[in-house]
């Protein structure tokens, strides 16, 4: 090889194996996503020792240099995808499956002579999986972030690079297919001096992009878990009253524009400091979380579930009338009995008791939520384990 392609070839196996141990980094020593950053880690040793094997191709016979660096350059793809996955959490399948592309390409290469005379095999079964592992990944990383709540444009921003690199491998791949007769990067001439030192540059500008890419990824996912700590109840992962609030903001505005029906179910889990006192404050956090789960299981996914304080919850329903919201409220304190807390070895059952308001007219929303919380009350009064509408 020429002086320039010996210093990109160290350039690709440095920004590798510097890669990888930053992701080994922020997996073990800074808990960042540790799934997905190991197998980032793992991703570029693979990418980076496969680039500086298929370099020292020539014509002499070479399995290492032939079939196994073309795996060891997809398994780093197949195992990005998977970090990707990891990262966002999604489409979670076992290894195996997510193994599939490496093994096609094996069973695919692993007959044919290590030489540069079966280029044309060698050259089909790399761009194709290669092609199928990065688009795959695109799809992957669009779903996240499209599920995170990112813009379809922001989402495909983000997974440009991997759509970058299936199109260029597609691309590829038709150019092998018009061009088949003609060795892959021969070593041994100008032609092939040029296809390396092309190779070379390709291959470390697809490190660089998707290294980068993999690290705005991480920073979406703090950014993910910020955002979560900010909105959330630390404790039963519902909306927490601050942001109970904001949405109700949200929809008490809808209503005013459209006049979509807007109403509101305030329940309070019934004896709960016997609860706390009888079998300790473990048991009672086993409680609200089992009263979070079991509402959330009941409503739909436009429904919003929060915590307003202690052992109180807010349930705010749009596009449903009073008469809707009560039926609501019946079935989640008939979920509510029939299913009994389980804690540790114990078991014990709960009720709640449910107050039922509409908003109507030009009330407010301080108004429409006391009105629930006045229902709720009267059901306390009441008995308890009951449903009570506001006037």
């Amino acid at each position: 090889m020429r002086a320039v392609d010996d210093t990109l070839l160290t350039v690709i196996v440095v920004l590798g194996l510097t890669s990888a141990a930053s992701w080994a980094m922020a997996g073990a020593g800074w808990r960042l996503a540790p799934q997905a950053s190991y197998r980032f880690a793992v991703a570029n040793v693979c990418i980076a020792l496969g680039v500086a094997l298929v370099v020292q191709r020539t014509d002499a016979p070479n399995f290492w240099y032939f079939q196994f660096s073309d795996w060891l350059v997809l398994g780093g793809l197949v195992v990005f995808r998977g970090g990707i996955q990891r990262m966002l959490r999604v489409g979670h399948a076992p290894w195996y499956w997510q193994a599939i592309p490496l093994v096609v390409a094996v069973l695919a290469t692993a007959w044919v002579e290590p030489s540069l005379s079966s280029s044309f095999v060698l050259g089909l079964a790399f761009s194709a999986v290669a092609a199928w592992v990065a688009l795959d990944a695109t799809r992957w990383c669009f779903a996240g972030l499209s599920a995170a709540g990112f813009s379809r444009r922001i989402a495909a921003l983000i997974s440009a690079p991997f759509i970058f690199v299936g199109v260029t491998m597609v691309l590829r791949l038709v150019q092998i297919g018009l061009d088949y007769q003609v060795p892959q990067m021969p070593a041994t001439n100008a032609a092939g001096e040029a296809s390396f030192a092309t190779f070379l540059w390709v291959m470390l500008f697809l490190m660089l992009v998707i290294n980068l890419t993999l690290g705005a990824l991480l920073v979406i996912r703090l950014l993910l878990r910020i955002r979560k700590l900010a909105e959330r109840d630390h404790l039963t992962g519902c909306w927490n009253r601050g942001s109970l609030e904001a949405r109700l903001q949200v929809e008490y505005d809808r209503n005013r524009r459209s006049g979509e029906h807007l109403s509101c179910v305030f329940l309070d889990v019934d004896h709960f400091k016997k609860v706390n006192d009888g079998r300790g404050h473990q048991a009672g956090d086993a409680a609200l979380l089992h009263t979070a789960k079991l509402l959330v299981e009941q409503l739909r996914e436009m429904d919003t579930v929060g915590r307003y304080g202690g052992e109180e919850f807010v349930v705010l329903l749009p596009g449903t009338h009073l008469t809707g919201a009560r039926e609501v409220a019946e079935k989640l304190r008939k979920a509510l009995e029939a299913n009994p807390v389980r804690f540790k070895d114990d078991t014990f059952s709960i009720t709640a008791s449910f107050g039922v308001a509409s908003l109507t007219g030009n009330e407010s929303q301080e108004g429409f939520l006391q009105r629930a919380d006045a229902a709720m009350y009267q059901a306390k009064q009441s008995g308890r384990n009951r449903v009570e509408t506001a006037p």
